[in-house]
């Protein structure tokens, strides 16, 4: 699920955003999807999003099956998704700034840091520091986690809209994976708003008996929620003045990582 951006508003080209809206919804459809589905999903003009599926087949990053006429993946994209997993997994996620400035922040706080984004129902971990303590959290890249017990879960889709927010916290039931998992909807959105409010997630084992979990929102040059920052460690360490410590210190690493982008989108506009 993600959030749709206004090209008219923010000065976009609403024909381009359009085409990834085609692409974005089949890639994350569950499985290949017809022309017709995609216009109910789009709203969009039959003759439209046929047009645009003509161009994106062309390219190869989207393919039509010859006998259901449906639409799924194309090679080229399934090589770019291949390449960007192998990028993801030499932690080469972020630039090398964005990556020194967070673990900069990580070895200050000395837990286990992580970034995630949003995947669908769950979060996905594209980058990772590990802490020194023999005893401490771990996070590989490309560990997937639940949205509604985690603080990097809580924080993304905290920047989604109410309803895609609710088609993904209200349309299941949520596991009770410890004895402080929230698990009722209204709940959740409850302490989501909380989170919107304050700027940053906290999660006391909810996920893992024993852990606390931080997190604050990376927002693109447009505002959106595009990634979350988090921190995890043992209760024993996280508690008192040491877990408002690393709040603030994570919420500032969240701010610089923002920043970050706003500067690289700026350089790649050429303003």
């Amino acid at each position: 699920m993600l959030p749709e951006v206004d090209g008219a508003q923010q000065g976009l080209s609403q024909s381009v955003q359009r085409v990834l809206r085609v692409l974005e919804e089949i890639l994350l459809a569950q499985d290949d999807i017809s022309l017709s589905e995609l216009v109910e999903q789009l709203d969009m003009p039959k003759a439209t999003v046929h047009r645009m599926l003509a161009n994106l087949e062309a390219r190869g990053l989207v393919s039509q099956d010859p006998s259901s006429l449906r639409y799924g993946m194309g090679l080229r994209m399934s090589a770019l998704c291949a390449r960007a997993s192998l990028r993801l997994q030499s932690g080469a996620a972020l630039s090398r700034r964005m990556r020194e400035l967070f673990e900069t922040a990580v070895a200050e706080i000395g837990e286990t840091g992580y970034v995630a984004v949003l995947d669908r129902s769950e979060v996905i971990y594209i980058d990772s520091v590990e802490s020194p303590h023999a005893l401490r959290a771990a996070a590989p890249i490309g560990t997937r986690r639940d949205i509604h017990c985690t603080a990097v879960g809580k924080v993304l889709v905290a920047g989604l809209d109410r309803a895609s927010r609710w088609e993904l916290i209200g349309s299941k039931p949520l596991e009770q994976v410890t004895e402080h998992t929230i698990t009722d909807p209204e709940a959740l959105e409850r302490n989501i708003a909380t989170v919107q409010e304050q700027g940053h997630a906290i999660d006391v084992e909810e996920f893992a008996p024993g852990l606390v979990c931080l997190a604050a929102p990376i927002h693109d040059d447009l505002g959106l929620v595009v990634a979350a920052v988090g921190i995890t460690g043992p209760i024993g360490r996280m508690s008192g003045g040491d877990r408002t410590r690393a709040v603030q210190r994570l919420v500032e690493l969240a701010h610089a990582m923002s920043h970050n982008l706003e500067q690289q989108s700026t350089r790649e506009k050429g303003l």
